[in-house]
């Protein structure tokens, strides 16, 4: 992934939404130095793919909702919230771990990407385990990180076929195998029908079944989830 990349996804993600829907908050930000990224907490366990974003965007935040001047189409709404690294690499203690002894203490390492609602969001695991893989993460479940099978390039690819629809990760969930980790997620189809309705209603281009595609072209191959 290029650096070139990264800024189309979010480009045409802006464009789209602001055509369809009504723009309520956006932000890009600046560019982070090398230099910045070397001096973040422990800069080698960093997958490279957020370096090559940070050095030309560090953070990009968008909000949206449908429009009022289109009462007979479905209400719904959009956010993307991905945070510069060094607000990812923060400690998130009173947010994502609370130090309890019965907790696990990996869930330390999990710093938040995507804060797309402050009741879920999508990480990754800082550590020397060097997963490349995004979680999708409730906050106050009781549950751990759940992984998404893909890594940052393949997570902005299907964010940018979306436009942020706000949970559009739980449909990613939902064309998993089903296990014991998994079974609230696997059961919530209503969401898969009205996320489907939605974007159909709103985005003449968006086809369920070639975002299902798309997830099977970004899905990481022969990925162990360490988290699991």
């Amino acid at each position: 992934m290029t650096d070139r990349d990264y800024v189309s996804l979010m480009i045409s993600c802006t464009r789209r939404s602001d055509t369809l829907f009504k723009i309520t908050e956006h932000e890009v930000a600046g560019s982070a130095s090398e230099k910045s990224l070397l001096r973040l907490p422990h800069p080698e366990w960093i997958p490279e793919q957020f370096r090559l974003c940070a050095r030309q965007n560090d953070g990009y935040t968008l909000k949206w909702h449908s429009r009022s001047d289109c009462p007979e189409l479905p209400p719904c709404e959009g956010c993307i919230q991905l945070l510069p690294l060094r607000t990812t690499l923060r400690n998130w203690k009173e947010h994502i771990y609370f130090g309890w002894p019965e907790e696990p203490r990996r869930r330390r390492a999990f710093k938040v990407v995507d804060f797309f609602t402050p009741e879920a969001c999508v990480g990754f695991y800082h550590d020397a385990q060097l997963d490349p893989g995004l979680y999708f993460f409730e906050l106050g479940e009781g549950g751990e990180p759940y992984p998404l099978y893909v890594d940052l390039k393949g997570y902005l690819t299907l964010l940018s076929y979306t436009l942020g629809y706000k949970y559009w990760q739980l449909a990613l969930l939902q064309l998993l195998p089903p296990d014991e980790r998994n079974p609230g997620f696997q059961s919530n189809l209503t969401f898969t029908d009205k996320f489907r309705r939605d974007l159909s209603a709103w985005v003449p281009e968006f086809d369920y079944n070639k975002f299902v595609t798309i997830y099977q072209q970004v899905k990481l191959r022969n990925y162990i989830p360490s988290a699991l």
